[in-house]
């Protein structure tokens, strides 16, 4: 087990003790501040858990990606920079800027299964249908985070992120999407699924750390899927298409976020964090933008390709 994974084992056991009061929140969250933990979504208490469905109702997808997740371990940050990016998601047409950011993009090329092949895999029509929500949900996700944070530390970088009133929560966008099935830790999967949701997240990860991405411990429930498609994925890893493909959603990401027409409120927040802790997380945040949200961008959209089309 690595260090990323025991506080999404350890919320289970003990969330009911610590969340009884926000003293004890607040002190949980703290211990996990800067060690490369996660507070669940089945952990989330209090604050945390009203962020989470606020999160999950204006952006969309059934579930909170890891960056968030990440954040929610030190006091105040997913606070800080949610009350920001709420604001930016409902300024937006951010269906068409979706649309943008991937308009045209030749995603690495992976031959569809046939529909006929699915059930050797462990997966009937039922499962499909999750398993093709899962690709969906995590590829929206990702891609907003790559507009919406790049958007966020641009602004920071400008001391447009400031302390002051919280704005007025705006109306939720939520897309009717199905629910997903819950993330697996390592120790929910097989030995031989374990095995390869950790070589997937070697090659992904920031350097020098072990990160574990959401999309592939959401994949471990489909254990025959996931061997199949992670021979492609370290092909196009190690091909350099990956890499390739990333960097030019990077740039656009970048190259839009001078002319997104955002809120002209800047001030949005009750309480900032101290300036040591948005450093550490700015640069945390563009850690994140630097390779991990991209690339999974792109393998998320490669293993989508792999699932037959709907005439199939």
């Amino acid at each position: 087990m690595v260090l990323s994974d025991w506080p999404i084992i350890m919320w289970g056991d003990f969330s009911e003790k610590f969340f009884m009061d926000g003293t004890k929140e607040v002190k949980h969250r703290r211990e996990f501040g800067h060690q490369g933990g996660e507070l669940s979504e089945q952990g989330a208490r209090g604050t945390v858990a009203g962020l989470y469905s606020e999160i999950r109702d204006t952006m969309g997808p059934s579930m909170v990606n890891l960056i968030y997740r990440r954040m929610a371990t030190e006091e105040g940050v997913l606070e800080w920079v949610w009350a920001w990016i709420n604001g930016a998601i409902n300024s937006l047409d951010i269906e068409d800027e979706l649309a943008q950011l991937s308009d045209g993009v030749a995603w690495p090329a992976v031959k569809s299964v046939q529909r006929a092949s699915l059930p050797l895999l462990g997966i009937d029509e039922v499962e499909e249908i999750k398993l093709a929500s899962v690709l969906s949900q995590y590829n929206r996700g990702n891609s907003l985070n790559l507009l919406l944070l790049n958007a966020f530390l641009a602004h920071q970088k400008k001391g447009k992120v400031l302390q002051g009133p919280r704005m007025q929560p705006l109306k939720a966008r939520r897309v009717h999407v199905k629910e997903l099935p819950p993330i697996l830790d390592l120790g929910q999967m097989g030995q031989d699924t374990a095995a390869v949701v950790r070589v997937l997240a070697k090659y992904v990860s920031l350097p020098g750390s072990l990160m574990m991405p959401s999309l592939f411990r959401h994949l471990a429930h489909w254990p025959g899927f996931l061997a199949l498609v992670a021979p492609h994925i370290l092909q196009s890893i190690a091909n350099g298409e990956v890499r390739k493909v990333s960097s030019c959603l990077k740039e656009r990401a970048v190259s839009k976020v001078s002319v997104l027409k955002l809120q002209t409120t800047d001030i949005i927040t009750e309480k900032v964090p101290s300036i040591d802790i948005r450093d550490y997380w700015a640069e945390e945040i563009n850690s994140y933008l630097q390779k991990p949200i991209p690339e999974m961008i792109v393998i998320g959209n490669m293993i989508e390709s792999i699932l037959p089309d709907e005439e199939k």
